[in-house]
């Protein structure tokens, strides 16, 4: 069993959750840490942009980003980055479970339309108390 508590550290390259950091940041942002990981480990070499490209294209498609197995064999995970004000850091919203349980069709098609709906319905209500917020689209 895996738990993770807040401020606990994941790789960003292999998780929903970094993905959706790396998507949701600016190119200037995005950048330092994958420089970090080339610097860490010199036999990437530009690897490292493979899983931010795909996480690019998954977001796109989807407003998620996904980690089936990826970063852990018995772990799946689906995220999304919610940008409440350009002053506000970003938030990143997700869900794991162990890939025994849970399939990734399982994830495309019931905790995605879910995640996403939590993450409008955070954005709706921060606007109420402070004025405009929406999910990065």
């Amino acid at each position: 069993m895996l738990r993770l508590d807040m401020g606990s550290r994941i790789p960003m390259g292999t998780t929903a959750m970094g993905r959706a950091y790396l998507v949701a940041s600016s190119p200037k942002i995005r950048d330092e840490p994958l420089q970090r990981l080339r610097a860490l480990d010199p036999l990437l070499g530009h690897r490292p942009s493979l899983p931010v490209s795909k996480a690019m294209l998954d977001h796109s498609g989807t407003r998620c980003t996904y980690s089936f197995g990826e970063w852990k064999r018995e772990i799946n995970g689906i995220a999304t980055p919610l940008r409440l004000t350009p002053e506000l850091p970003l938030i990143i919203i997700n869900a794991a479970a162990p890939s025994q349980l849970t399939t990734p069709e399982h994830f495309l098609t019931v905790v995605r339309p879910g995640l996403l709906d939590a993450a409008a319905r955070i954005a709706k209500s921060y606007q109420k108390i402070k004025g405009s917020a929406a999910p990065i689209a």
